[in-house]
């Protein structure tokens, strides 16, 4: 699956920087935490140095940019867009163009109890209906879905 990013409210991007004195925005620690990185990414895109009118909040983990969000200890965030997709905060989709695909990966581990049942479940998450569950929580479906190797052993 293909992780997405959201910022939350609206495109505070699109706002002139010296209107916005003293805006904290939180990210994940690019150093750690891959929607981290990529909120860095996207912060570079759009500035080539960040404002000093803006405050940047580095968390632990999107989890804890997040938390930084809902506890209004900042004015946006940067966070995965599974984490506000299905919740009344409003956002904005960061269009993809602007940081690396965050990409997820399945494994099934060869030596498991389950491995036949494993590999059935991660072969059916190209299915349309995995696809729609994925969407459903903020994510895309791989172009490549799966790799081969697992249908050959």
């Amino acid at each position: 699956a293909i992780g997405e990013m959201a910022q939350n409210k609206r495109d505070v991007f699109k706002v002139k920087p010296n209107t916005l004195q003293g805006t904290k925005i939180a990210i994940a620690n690019p150093k750690v935490a891959p929607y981290g990185f990529a909120a860095n990414e996207f912060l570079e895109h759009h500035f080539k140095q960040i404002p000093p009118s803006y405050k940047l909040i580095t968390g632990h983990s999107a989890v804890q940019a997040y938390q930084f969000l809902k506890s209004n200890s900042v004015d946006y965030a940067i966070v995965p867009l599974s984490y506000v997709h299905q919740t009344d905060t409003p956002y904005w989709i960061i269009p993809q163009a602007h940081y690396t695909p965050i990409l997820q990966a399945l494994g099934v581990v060869v030596r498991s109890k389950e491995n036949v049942l494993a590999r059935k479940f991660a072969n059916s998450v190209c299915d349309l209906f995995w696809k729609n569950i994925l969407k459903k929580h903020g994510y895309k479906a791989s172009p490549h879905c799966l790799n081969d190797s697992l249908n050959s052993k």
